[in-house]
């Protein structure tokens, strides 16, 4: 069940649960910063395929940096540095609003800096940011697909599958408050497990036309049969879904 404009009860459940290793847990205070996050800066108003080229434009052979991030920030999102108000009619941000946003999309960010190098992979990066953006949960999961399927052959590969869940889960594992006591290796761990955990069992359960590859149409087919059970978090992909009821 859910609760008209409020976050998916199933999803709530399935987060504070323990799978694979990995332990996903949004409190009130995370979908608070997230969803302001989104709002205040725009972004929720912006198309993933607007914004995701514009942030792979900063990345160099496939390596996003911290600094060309904030780069990429500081020219979308100025009033996060204090130069103005992005949106029309929007008061500029206060100082405890660009603390808060910007300790967020650290956390986001270094979720994904796998080898603490303060570098990330800019496909898998930008498939997670894509949560901030405007636009439904099947929009988004169809446009980060076509980024990770790397060959244009419309499908992805078992480690393909694994990446683009993994991009999703990284992204949540980062707005989380709960996970920023775990060490980046414990963090990467998590991720990890149950990534490869959901990419073996849609493997098992899915009808596919090659054994070794899998088209969006069969994911989709695969989440609408009953995978929702399996994976609710992706609902979240939806920003709707994060609304708090007064």
């Amino acid at each position: 069940a859910e609760d008209d404009g409020g976050l998916s009860a199933e999803a709530m459940a399935v987060l504070r649960e323990e799978d694979q290793g990995v332990a996903l847990a949004l409190s009130e205070l995370d979908v608070h910063l997230v969803t302001q996050l989104a709002h205040r800066t725009g972004f929720s108003q912006m198309d993933p395929q607007k914004v995701c080229p514009v942030l792979m434009e900063y990345s160099d052979d496939g390596l996003l940096s911290k600094r060309e991030f904030d780069r990429f920030l500081s020219e979308l999102v100025p009033d996060l540095f204090g130069g103005g108000p992005l949106m029309e009619g929007e008061p500029p941000m206060t100082d405890e609003e660009r603390s808060a946003f910007g300790s967020l999309l650290s956390s986001i960010f270094y979720a994904y800096d796998r080898d603490s190098t303060s570098q990330v992979d800019v496909l898998e990066f930008s498939s997670g940011f894509s949560l901030l953006c405007h636009g439904s949960k099947s929009t988004k999961l169809s446009y980060a697909f076509d980024l990770l399927d790397e060959d244009e052959d419309q499908k992805l590969s078992r480690r393909g599958l694994w990446r683009y869940l993994r991009s999703f889960l990284t992204v949540l594992m980062g707005a989380s408050l709960a996970n920023s006591g775990l060490s980046g290796e414990e963090l990467v761990w998590a991720i990890d497990s149950g990534a490869v955990h959901a990419a073996a069992v849609i493997y098992q359960e899915t009808e596919r036309e090659e054994k070794n590859k899998i088209s969006f149409e069969e994911l989709a087919a695969w989440y609408t049969n009953g995978g929702y059970w399996f994976a609710p978090w992706l609902e979240l992909l939806d920003l709707k879904k994060w609304l708090v009821a007064e």
